[in-house]
């Protein structure tokens, strides 16, 4: 049926039917909408009317569905991970049409590739700890996501140590329980070694370890700590004697976790070397 309509300035808008002449229905559009069409406009049921509102619906959900940004409906979410392992965010976003999808480290810093609604970081180092987020564009326009929180969780790291008053990671001296390295090292003196450890990772080992202490290559002792060393804690050796050396220069290594049984955050740091030097009494004349 064609429908034709009729607007007033006062916000009446009449429909009438082309073919027979007849007023179908009146409705106000009053800018009030508490104000509401008077009784005397009575509104009656219209057959091309309820034709018409699918077509109306139907309009109005495409332009809506071509008009609107994408909406986020879930993610990202914030986790915490063990260094060296995967951290996965991932979002799910609405949208009629296609996205495109950027995701950034810290509001501000574009990932290279990170453009699916997923994002996969492996090896996971501490310096990637912080906020992602990801930005969701389409035909009309873009959406930022909430910020998800990166926690990473650092390993255990033994290294030889310099505790607080020592003179060195490794102490030469010639009385037992000496911190301090003696500062003249001769033949007839019976030697002393102190020496520390202590692990400067994220968490606690989960195993025993082993620290190795070489004299001029040679293994002297192999010390085996079984505990759980807690971050920042040390464990020492000290006053082990290595005897009267012969004059001349020698070399004492300390290799903590020699049989590398704690998976470590850096596996290079665990040797630390001291040259001493040992003189031979002067000559008496």
């Amino acid at each position: 049926m064609d429908i034709q309509t009729k607007e007033w300035s006062d916000g009446l808008v009449e429909y009438w039917s082309h073919a027979s002449g007849r007023r179908l229905a009146q409705i106000h559009q009053s800018i009030n909408p508490s104000i509401h069409r008077p009784a005397a406009w009575p509104l009656r049921p219209c057959p091309a009317l309820w034709v018409l509102l699918p077509v109306l619906l139907v309009a109005s959900a495409r332009c809506y569905s071509q008009c609107c940004p994408p909406i986020f409906t879930a993610g990202p979410d914030s986790q915490s991970v063990t260094q060296g392992t995967i951290a996965t965010f991932s979002v799910t976003v609405s949208s009629s049409t296609q996205v495109a999808y950027q995701w950034y480290f810290n509001n501000t810093n574009r990932l290279s590739g990170a453009t699916n609604a997923a994002l996969a970081l492996t090896n996971v180092q501490p310096s990637q700890a912080g906020n992602y987020s990801v930005a969701a564009t389409n035909s009309a326009g873009g959406a930022l996501s909430s910020n998800a929180t990166l926690t990473v969780i650092g390993l255990p790291n033994l290294i030889p140590y310099r505790p607080p008053g020592w003179s060195d990671k490794i102490v030469v001296s010639t009385s037992s329980g000496s911190t301090t390295d003696s500062s003249l090292l001769t033949t007839t003196n019976t030697l002393y070694v102190d020496f520390a450890v202590q692990n400067n990772g994220g968490t606690a080992t989960s195993t025993g370890f082993a620290t190795d202490l070489y004299l001029d290559e040679v293994l002297l002792i192999s010390p085996y700590y079984g505990g759980t060393l807690q971050p920042g804690f040390a464990i020492t050796v000290s006053g082990f004697s290595i005897g009267k050396l012969s004059a001349g220069t020698h070399t004492i290594r300390v290799k903590a976790d020699s049989t590398n049984s704690v998976v470590e955050s850096n596996e290079s740091d665990n040797e630390y070397t001291k040259t001493i030097t040992v003189l031979a009494p002067p000559a008496i004349h």
